[in-house]
């Protein structure tokens, strides 16, 4: 029988001198560019930040009279009315319309998140009805009737009625409010 060769496959290897000079001189170049750019990125940011303040000290101060404050103060009045919730809120009374009811008028103030509803019913037990109707929806809190009085100079001697109150947007909708109602007596 004939012996096989012995066959080494972890043979060891040896580095040449060529490929070590090689590997050296890359790792060199590549420390070196990432050390200028290092060094250019701090320059930039450097330049950029006394860009920054130049343009500061050189743009004009704007001193505002008491009647711009004014109109900016009733300007930024106006936009938080604009961005009150008003879909939302119409929503609520649209849902608890009434047959027995009729909205006459509808006060919201966005700023201190409240509305005021002046209303006539046919009778009290409308009324009362219409009032806790509101009381159970989650975007009202505080539903309060301000007060009532009957028309004595209207046919068919309707009740108008005045209620206040808070609301809160849908999000903050989601547990049952608070709620107090003052009861009308005929």
């Amino acid at each position: 029988m004939k012996r096989l060769p012995c066959i080494d496959f972890a043979e060891q290897t040896r580095l040449r001198p060529a490929g070590t000079g090689l590997v050296v001189v890359a790792s060199a170049l590549l420390l070196a560019s990432s050390a200028l750019a290092w060094r250019a990125e701090k320059t930039n940011s450097a330049l950029a930040e006394r860009l920054k303040d130049a343009k500061s000290a050189q743009a004009p101060r704007m001193v505002m009279s008491a009647a711009d404050r004014t109109l900016l103060a009733q300007a930024r009045t106006v936009a938080s009315q604009l961005n009150a919730p008003w879909d939302e809120l119409l929503a609520v009374f649209e849902e608890h319309s009434s047959p027995g009811v009729g909205l006459l008028k509808l006060e919201p103030d966005a700023k201190a998140a409240i509305v005021r509803v002046t209303a006539q019913s046919s009778n009290v037990d409308s009324m009362v009805a219409y009032v806790e109707a509101l009381e159970g929806d989650s975007r009202l809190t505080e539903v309060i009737l301000a007060n009532h009085q009957v028309e004595r100079e209207t046919a068919g001697r309707p009740l108008r009625f005045t209620l206040v109150a808070s609301w809160r947007p849908a999000a903050a909708a989601g547990s049952p409010p608070p709620t107090r109602v003052a009861k009308a007596s005929p």
